[in-house]
């Protein structure tokens, strides 16, 4: 402020360009400039004589960095644009606040980041998980599917709101897709950093390719030596478990439906963008039903069987997991 400094008046301006004048301090970061001045006898300007200040308690106020520092953080801190969580208090990616909006079919969101920040799609969906369902937006009392989405909805979401300041998004099949059949209720779910736009340039874009073909794994990993048993039926194909050594079957994990651990065996790409992910708990609970403290256990009809919990015309397949006992 050297340059006020003598004078009888000293103007700035609010100009959003100030950094022509100025070194930004905290980029990123909408600032404010905050000036203690006093008018003095201008013939005391050049006088040698010292007086003693008054005592002031005096604020420190916190510093800014003046040139760019990359965040720190791992790539593992990056979600999977498809795996939603809710959030604790003060949850951070990068150093950056995780912003966390749900809205209802036929509503919509509207992302906003500060000036000089842009937004950052953490993950995002249009359709069901249910550790994140807002029971708000679920009034039908049937059963809903325990995953149902389309990963071109966040493919969606991502490309219209990533680098922009502002973004709306409307929870509407028309955009979206619809992954669930049309009576099931669904909500538009996203959580979104305002990250400074160098950042998300360079370290957290790098980081944000890690994931992008990954799904939430609806059963745990089948390891060596764990006993467990796993196999892949595909839809039109005959179900057939047996245990051996008058063992029983336990079902550890089942379902019905798409999901990437199928696609493999039955040539269906759950990842495609217009192939849901999708499958309903009932069908855990009904193979339990079927199979458990049986020798051996078949069946010949999925679909007869199973509730359809997807809304395309792809066949499911059925998978699960037992163990002899």
């Amino acid at each position: 402020m050297s340059g006020c400094n003598g004078k009888t008046m000293c103007q700035f301006n609010g100009n959003p360009n100030y950094q022509t004048n100025f070194t930004d301090p905290c980029y990123g970061f909408s600032k404010i400039m905050y000036v203690q001045y006093r008018c003095i006898n201008s013939s005391s300007i050049n006088s040698t004589t010292t007086t003693n200040p008054t005592t002031t308690t005096t604020t420190t106020l916190p510093i800014c960095p003046s040139t760019y520092i990359a965040p720190t953080g791992s790539c593992s801190s990056i979600a999977s644009p498809y795996i939603s969580t809710y959030l604790t208090a003060n949850q951070t990616s990068f150093n950056y606040p995780i912003m966390q909006e749900i809205a209802c079919s036929g509503s919509s969101i509207n992302l906003y980041c500060p000036s000089n920040s842009v937004i950052h799609i953490y993950s995002a969906y249009y359709g069901i998980q249910s550790d994140t369902s807002m029971s708000a937006c679920f009034l039908s009392s049937g059963e809903k599917p325990a995953l149902c989405y389309l990963t071109s909805s966040f493919a969606y979401i991502n490309s219209t709101c990533e680098y922009q300041q502002t973004c709306l998004i409307s929870a509407s099949t028309t955009t979206l897709g619809d992954a669930c059949s049309n009576y099931i209720e669904k909500q538009l779910f996203i959580q979104y950093q305002c990250v400074d736009d160098l950042a998300l340039n360079s370290t957290i874009n790098a980081c944000n390719t890690v994931n992008t073909t990954t799904a939430p794994s609806i059963c745990p990993a089948v390891t060596s030596g764990n006993s467990i048993n796993e196999q892949v039926f595909c839809q039109n194909s005959t179900m057939n478990i047996t245990c051996n050594s008058n063992k029983t079957i336990t079902i550890v994990c089942a379902y019905y439906g798409l999901a990437p651990s199928l696609s493999a065996s039955c040539g269906i790409s759950s990842l495609a963008p217009n192939i849901p992910v999708c499958y309903l708990n009932s069908s855990f609970t009904s193979i339990q039903g079927l199979c458990t403290n049986k020798t051996s256990c078949g069946l010949n009809n999925f679909s007869t069987y199973f509730t359809d919990p997807c809304s395309s015309q792809t066949s499911e397949a059925l998978y699960i997991q037992w163990k002899c006992s």
